[in-house]
C-alpha cells in the first residue's frame, strides 16, 4: 500500500500489510501495526472500526474495483485469494456462531495476502 500526502513533498510511503508486526484487537476496534520500509523507517498503527471494514469490503465490490482486478496481470492470484479468503471467513464466523469459541490461533503462514504482487508503483 502506498500512503502518499502533500505534507510529505513528493514522497510516497511504502506500507506492507503483509508484513505487519501485529493484528489485534483494542476496544472496539482492530488494530495493525508494523514498521514501513525505506525511506522512513517509521513504526505505524492503522486502526479500523466496524464501519471502516464495512465500507472497504464495499468498496471491493464496486464494479471500479472487479474491473481493476480483471485487468491485472496478477488476476489470478488475486481472485483465488480472495475466494480463498471469503471462504475461510465464512467458515470460522460460522464456527463462532454454533461453537460459540473462536477457531484457534493460526501462523502467519496461512495469510492469503502474502500470495498477492505487489503493484510495482513507485
Amino acid at each position: 500500500m502506498d500512503l502518499w500526502s502533500k505534507g510529505l513533498g513528493k514522497r510516497v510511503l511504502s506500507l506492507a500489510l503483509a508484513e505487519r508486526e501485529s493484528l489485534a484487537t483494542r476496544d472496539d476496534d482492530l488494530v495493525i501495526e508494523g514498521v514501513m520500509h525505506a525511506p522512513t523507517f517509521w513504526d505505524y498503527e492503522v486502526t479500523l472500526d466496524r464501519r471502516d471494514i464495512t465500507e472497504f469490503l464495499d468498496l471491493l465490490q464496486r464494479p471500479e474495483t472487479v474491473r481493476f482486478v480483471i485487468e491485472d496481470e496478477h488476476r489470478t492470484k488475486i481472485l483465488s485469494t480472495a475466494l480463498s479468503s471469503a471462504l475461510i471467513f465464512a467458515g470460522r464466523t460460522l464456527r463462532l456462531l454454533v461453537t460459540g469459541s473462536p477457531p484457534p490461533e493460526v501462523p502467519e503462514t496461512d495469510t492469503p495476502m502474502k500470495e498477492v504482487g505487489t503493484s510495482g508503483r513507485a
